[in-house]
Order: C-alpha cells, then structure tokens, then sequence
C-alpha cells in the first residue's frame, strides 16, 4: 500500500523527538478508563518523570512536551472523528 501524502508531506523530526514520542505512547495508557477523549493527568506524567530520573528541570519540560503532544493528538482525534461523521451523513 503506498504511504499517504500527509506522511510524506511532514517535517523530519529532531533526534530527541523519538525519546518525547516513546514515554508519550507509554503515558497514553494513563488515560482514565472510559474516557475515550480524556487527557492524561499531568500529575501521572510527572510522576513517570521521576521515575525515569529526569532531574526537576527536565521533569518541567517533560511534563510541558508531553501535555502538549496529548492536547495536539486530541484535537486530531477530535478532527478525525468530525471528518468521518461528515462523511457518514453524506452518504
């Protein structure tokens, strides 16, 4: 299957991004249950920080990467999810 333009179309990441990307799949689990569109609580991302061993600075831009990936990843599955409703009442 061939790959689809949006993924073609973006930006190369920064070396660190993989290590934000990998602990943000992991927290995502963190969601409470049931809430499908439910933030993860920051006081979980700080805590998974700790346990990484960040030091206090670095737990503060841990927790801000991490709040912002999810409210971005949100909006995008809100974004989805009107783009399919949309579709469906078309059809």
């Amino acid at each position: 299957m061939p790959l689809p333009a949006w993924f073609l179309d973006e930006p190369p990441l920064l070396p660190f991004s993989d290590f934000f990307m990998k602990h943000f799949w992991v927290l995502d689990t963190e969601r409470p249950v049931g809430w499908v569109q439910g933030r993860i609580p920051e006081s979980k991302v700080a805590s998974y920080a700790f346990r990484l061993g960040l030091t206090s600075d670095m737990i503060d831009l841990f927790v801000e990467v991490i709040m912002d990936l999810d409210r971005d990843y949100l909006a995008w599955i809100k974004e989805q999810r009107d783009k399919k409703a949309q579709q469906d009442k078309s059809k």
